[in-house]
Formats: C-alpha cells, sequence, structure tokens
C-alpha cells in the first residue's frame, strides 16, 4: 500500500498524516529556493546577488535557505545541476522528434539542450526573449561551477550520440550523423551568440541547412 496524506481513522474521521505533509512542505521550500533564486540568475552575477535578495524572492529567512544548502556556493551548484543541466539528459528529448521518419520531421520536433532551456525559460519563468538569460546562467557556470565546460561537452557528445543510435532518420547513416553535428553547431551557436542584427541570417542559415539535407534524401 502506498502513503497518503490523509487517512481515514476508526470512528470514520479523516486523519492527516503529518510527518507526510512535513516532508512535502519542504520539498515544496526547497523547489521554491531554488525556483525563484534561478530567476535572479538571468539577469544578476551571483557574486553580487544577496542573501536578502533571495530572502525577498522566496518570502522567507535565510533560515530556510542555509536549512537546506550550508552555504551560497552550494546553492549556486544545486541550481546549476537541477535547473540548468537536467535539461541535458537525453530523457528531456521528445519521442516524437527521435521516431519521426523524415529529416524534415525530425528538425521540426527536435530540440537541442539549449532549445529546451530556453523553452523552460520562457514556459516556467515568463521569459518572453530567453537568450539573455541564457546567457548570462552560462557566464556565471563557467566561473563557478566545477569543470562546467567540460561538463557540457560530455553532454553533449552523448546527446548526439544518443539521437544517433535512436533516430529512425539517422540510423546507420554516418553522412546523416555528420550532418545532425553540423545542425547542433549552428543551432546552438544561433542562440548562445546571436543579436538582432544577426538572427535573421543565422536563422535563414539553418533553415536553409535543412532544406539541402532534405533535398539530399529526395523529401
Amino acid at each position: 500500500m502506498g502513503l497518503h496524506l490523509v487517512t481515514a481513522s476508526p470512528n470514520g474521521l479523516l486523519k492527516v498524516n503529518v510527518p507526510i505533509l512535513f516532508m512535502q512542505r519542504k520539498k515544496d521550500t526547497r523547489e521554491l529556493i531554488l525556483s525563484q533564486t534561478y530567476k535572479l540568475l538571468f539577469v544578476y552575477n551571483w557574486e553580487a546577488i544577496t542573501i536578502e535578495q533571495i530572502e525577498s524572492s522566496i518570502g522567507k529567512t535565510r533560515g530556510a535557505i542555509f536549512y537546506f544548502f550550508k552555504n551560497k556556493s552550494e546553492l549556486f551548484n544545486s541550481i546549476i545541476l537541477e535547473r540548468f543541466l537536467r535539461k541535458f539528459d537525453s530523457s528531456e528529448i521528445s519521442c516524437v522528434s527521435i521516431t519521426n521518419s523524415t529529416i524534415t520531421g525530425f528538425f521540426s520536433y527536435y530540440r537541442t539542450p539549449f532549445e529546451r532551456i530556453c523553452t523552460d525559460i520562457t514556459e516556467n519563468y515568463g521569459q518572453a526573449d530567453p537568450n539573455p538569460a541564457l546567457l548570462n546562467i552560462i557566464v556565471q557556470a563557467r566561473k563557478l561551477y566545477p569543470n562546467f565546460d567540460n561538463i557540457i561537452e560530455s553532454y553533449i557528445e552523448k546527446e548526439i550520440q544518443y539521437v544517433a543510435q535512436n533516430a529512425l532518420v539517422m540510423k546507420d547513416n554516418p553522412r546523416l550523423i555528420n550532418s545532425f553535428k553540423t545542425y547542433f553547431q549552428l543551432t546552438c551557436g544561433a542562440l548562445l551568440f546571436r543579436s538582432n542584427i544577426m538572427s535573421f541570417d543565422t536563422d535563414k542559415q539553418i533553415r536553409s541547412y535543412i532544406s539541402g539535407l532534405a533535398s539530399l534524401l529526395g523529401e
């Protein structure tokens, strides 16, 4: 039997399972701290963010913060790991994008890890333009998160291998797999370094690239 927050007592009254309720509240508080502090990273330099700012953003005192995180550095590392790097896991890839049988269909659905992060920032944190937030997070993580660049490279390589092994359109096709690597680099570069002047040309280059692949396959 599973555990329930509310159970029936012998006299027919409902009884609240206090330990489980307490654990859920603890989890909710930790998630609130991570989410609200993550939003501060969209704009500010981490070293300049104060505990007072974090307290204000979560509506709780520093006692709650340091109950879950022994210091500010641990909080930062937890944010990068749980809010940022988790989007690099291959489980985040849409099954539709992997099993689609055409190259145009694949690229219509597939999103790189950086695109998945941008979608998350827009949909769950209300940022209409997620690119400045993405760039600011990366700048801070490169300075403060241990081996950040190597970790990102490792995740990207695993993602490319995962797609190569599981995408029907690319499976056992070295030419397409190499092309996918190029697409990956183009898209990530567009997200990380685009400006208003560059964005149209970069997007056009990506669209032309996909169209060229589709033409080679007779689509």
